[in-house]
């Protein structure tokens, strides 16, 4: 895989936060955190390597308080998504799967239907709407993540049928007329859960939404990019300019080998290091899979380059 740094480097970054309680956190003090933890986990996979110390992991995950209610799912699927990634899920298979279904919400099609445009033009109601966007979908995923996982029935068609319903004309999925790009990401992300590639022909649009020139210049941050080379990725679609998604990723990196959320001003954070790394392995499966090449990063094109190939 081609890097920015070495990949020791980003390894190393990350090691550093693994804490004496087990989980990892980039503010390098206890408590850890579950997301931190997980998505570690995931980025040394990446890389091709195992965490140092796996028994300290699962005791972090044990030790953890179990948050009875909605909102302990998100702790659970994180922790779940740990075991996938170490290989270890079917020894906590059988000891989640009661529990977890014992806390699913009655009715997942709510999280589809909860977005909606704020109902007045108050500043912190707008800044509030933004905050929450897309967290219904997301959290859904999550759900459905875990029932497939755990092997728990879900009315399969019917969430399906209340995605599609969000997709709009210029092949996006959001509000009414108002398609979000965090939206459109996890409406891939379940279409491809629950039914692989067949609807192909439902989503040809949704590429070409992804691939639109005015989504690409407005990027900003990691987490936008990522959205659109995995949210690509999930149905083998590749980006217009590799070369640019390339040295966007560069500039995010950090003097120890973390990433930041942004090109400049944002400090080196787990979440941002998978992000970064995801991004470079799926621009590295593209590349092997089609033959191609591109330049390491020499700090003289730092801004994306929008046509096809490099």
């Amino acid at each position: 895989m081609n890097f920015c740094s070495d990949k020791g480097k980003i390894i190393k970054y990350i090691e550093n936060h693994h804490l004496p309680d087990g989980g990892y956190f980039f503010g390098g003090v206890e408590p850890s955190g579950g997301l931190e933890t997980c998505l570690a986990v995931k980025t040394l996979s990446l890389l091709g390597k195992k965490p140092k110390n796996i028994k300290s992991i699962i005791s972090f995950w044990e030790n953890q308080d179990d948050n009875q209610g909605f909102s302990g799912l998100n702790n659970f699927y994180w922790m779940i998504e740990t075991w996938k990634t170490l290989g270890l899920l079917k020894n906590f298979r059988k000891k989640y799967s009661k529990k977890i279904k014992s806390i699913l919400p009655r009715n997942l099609l709510q999280l589809i239907k909860e977005e909606k445009k704020p109902q007045d033009k108050k500043f912190n109601t707008a800044i509030m709407s933004v905050a929450l966007r897309g967290k219904g979908i997301e959290q859904l995923y999550r759900i459905l993540s875990l029932c497939y996982d755990l092997r728990i029935i879900i009315p399969k068609n019917d969430i399906i049928k209340e995605i599609f319903n969000k997709q709009n004309k210029n092949g996006g999925f959001g509000l009414k007329s108002s398609s979000d790009l965090f939206i459109t990401y996890y409406s891939l992300k379940i279409i491809s859960l629950l039914c692989g590639n067949k609807p192909l022909n439902k989503i040809k649009s949704t590429k070409n939404y992804l691939l639109k020139f005015k989504l690409w210049i407005e990027i900003s941050y990691l987490e936008d990019l990522f959205c659109i080379i995995d949210g690509l990725d999930s149905f083998g679609w590749h980006p217009p300019c590799v070369q640019g998604v390339y040295n966007f990723v560069c500039l995010c990196q950090r003097g120890n080998g973390g990433f930041g959320r942004a090109p400049v001003m944002s400090i080196p954070t787990i979440e941002d290091t998978y992000y970064a790394v995801k991004i470079l392995d799926n621009l590295n499966k593209y590349c092997i899979r089609e033959k191609i090449k591109y330049k390491n990063y020499d700090n003289k094109s730092c801004v994306f380059s929008y046509r096809p190939g490099i």
